[in-house]
């Protein structure tokens, strides 16, 4: 019987795998795959490609083997990987003027080179109060991992008075962040 050609693709960024064994075919078929960019084809019953740039290809695997040839065409899309992180950012800073122990949260941002989020960050950030003279600590939600490059801090409360405090944002790899300042002052 004629050979019947098929490949599952998996691709992550620009790199493609793929798999022609839900192929059926003779042991002795051959396997060659055609990219659909212009470039040099490939062999065997699996193979990996890279491409130059994003957009959709027409990837073609032929099997061949004594009983015939067949063919299978299927598009793969391939997209660049998001940029890396390099430095994170305070997007939702405290208030100027705390409560002592009142709640508040606080919104940080893993920025790539170009300013934009990066979302492709998923690293744990962490949180440290900062000031001239802290007599208290900070409480809450200090250490959260980002999804898709934000990490929100909700629940934190500061256990000290404070003038002229400040946040610092810390990742591991990324350049840190600091809070706009603010005073924690004792209730009404």
């Amino acid at each position: 019987p004629p050979p019947v050609a098929n490949f599952a693709p998996s691709c992550t960024g620009l790199t493609c795998n793929f798999d022609g064994s839900s192929s059926t075919a003779q042991p002795t078929a051959t396997y060659s795959w055609t990219w659909g960019d212009a470039t040099p084809s490939g062999s065997g019953k699996t193979a990996s490609h890279t491409y130059g740039a994003t957009g959709t290809y027409n990837v073609t695997l032929t099997v061949a083997d004594a009983g015939g040839t067949d063919s299978k065409t299927q598009p793969v899309t391939v997209s660049a990987p998001p940029p890396p992180a390099t430095t994170l950012a305070f997007t939702s800073n405290p208030p100027a003027i705390l409560v002592l122990n009142g709640t508040f949260s606080v919104e940080v941002t893993a920025r790539d080179a170009q300013g934009g989020t990066a979302t492709g960050f998923s690293g744990t950030i962490d949180l440290t109060l900062q000031g001239p003279i802290v007599a208290g600590g900070l409480s809450g939600s200090t250490s959260v991992n980002a999804v898709n490059g934000v990490a929100t801090f909700s629940n934190l409360r500061v256990t000290g008075l404070c003038t002229g405090c400040t946040l610092k944002a810390a990742a591991n790899g990324l350049a840190g962040a600091t809070s706009s300042s603010f005073n924690v002052v004792a209730g009404p």
